[in-house]
């Protein structure tokens, strides 16, 4: 669906796979994912929004987003 596609997007963009690679459309696109609750989404957007910081389960948790 269009949270999947969004993730891939971010991907994309992140690793040039297609398009000249670009952080700043990657994170826009994790971002998206992340507000509609795809894990995958969050984990690679908190990843460029904190630098490559690994999170652990219980900080990702806080991460997400409570309501649409």
């Amino acid at each position: 669906g269009q949270v999947s596609a969004m993730y891939h997007l971010g991907c994309m963009y992140r690793d040039g796979h297609g398009c000249k690679k670009d952080l700043k459309a990657a994170y826009s696109w994790f971002k998206k994912g992340s507000i509609q609750k795809h894990q995958t989404s969050c984990i690679k957007f908190k990843k460029l929004e904190e630098g490559g910081k690994v999170f652990t389960r219980a900080k990702l948790a806080s991460t997400l987003p409570s309501k649409i």
